[in-house]
């Protein structure tokens, strides 16, 4: 009789045995199962920001929730919250791929390879201001690009003007002498016909300006003020090859690091007479005065330095 209890105290140990294996095999899976869904959570979350960038600035994507927030549709009879904010001492380029419109309104261009040279051009424009670190806003009218410097978040340190005054400069020239590169790169590809050049005039003005999230569907970053403005009729005022300044923009934040042509006072739509100048690429012309003061400095520096040796 011992014999069989302990037999039966065998087997109830064995059952409990294999039913505690199973249990832990079930929790071992719900633990991979529930770590593949997060795995897969993160992969679409950082998707879903990768595509964000894309479409609005950094600065914006510091808060998730109230970037939802922000752009939520209006419910129960209040309306959403806005994202805008108004920047002073902002500077504006915008640029504009001369030849594009007469590519855009062939009836007899393929569709396909039409988008396929427009995201080309305009790829390799945003990889420059990436490198630049400037600001691509958006890209307007099939031919048009807009970027910024000096948008920082409210509450952040802002760049000094003159710095994105210059970083946006030397991005405006980077987009006039990658031009060349861009047709030979477009027609090797057979995207470009042969006997089109597509070159690139470019307008700079500084000023203050809005920038907002437009939209709660189909959102887009956008900019408005009248420098914003005064920017687009510099591009529209400018030559290909060439970098168009307002006098007012050159003289405050580019005179210490790059030379100018005047241009003149000329009619500016919207803005009447305006003093405007070419953007040369390269330091400014020293003027007699600051000849005369650096040599003065040097000679004062080799005097002092006798001095300590005496």
């Amino acid at each position: 009789e011992i014999g069989l209890w302990l037999g039966f105290a065998h087997v109830l140990g064995f059952l409990h045995y294999k039913d505690r294996r199973l249990a832990v095999w079930r929790q071992r899976c719900l633990q991979l199962r529930e770590h593949r869904v997060l795995e897969a959570v993160k992969e679409e979350t950082a998707h879903c920001e990768r595509l964000l960038r894309n479409v609005l600035p950094p600065h914006l994507l510091s808060s998730l929730q109230q970037f939802e927030s922000s752009l939520g549709a209006s419910s129960g009879g209040r309306t959403a919250a806005l994202i805008a904010a108004k920047h002073e001492g902002a500077c504006f380029l915008f640029a504009k791929v001369v030849g594009l419109s007469s590519l855009v309104n062939d009836p007899a261009a393929d569709p396909r390879l039409l988008v396929l040279l427009l995201q080309r051009v305009f790829d390799r424009f945003d990889r420059l201001a990436d490198n630049f670190g400037v600001l691509r806003v958006r890209k307007t009218a099939n031919e048009f690009y807009l970027a910024a410097t000096g948008l920082a978040e409210p509450g952040q340190r802002p760049m000094d003007p003159a710095d994105g005054g210059c970083a946006l400069a030397s991005f405006g020239f980077a987009l006039v002498n990658i031009s060349h590169l861009l047709n030979l790169e477009l027609r090797r590809d057979g995207l470009l016909p042969a006997g089109l050049e597509l070159r690139v005039q470019v307008g700079i003005h500084s000023g203050e300006a809005i920038a907002g999230v437009i939209g709660h569907k189909t959102f887009q970053y956008d900019l408005v003020g009248d420098a914003v403005n005064t920017a687009a009729r510099m591009c529209s005022s400018s030559s290909p090859g060439r970098v168009l300044v307002s006098e007012s923009t050159y003289e405050r934040l580019l005179c210490r690091r790059f030379g100018a042509e005047p241009r003149g006072r000329s009619e500016v739509k919207g803005k009447g007479q305006m003093a405007t100048l070419f953007l040369l690429n390269g330091p400014p012309a020293k003027t007699l005065d600051e000849t005369l003061s650096d040599s003065d400095d040097t000679l004062s520096e080799a005097s002092m330095a006798s001095v300590r040796q005496m």
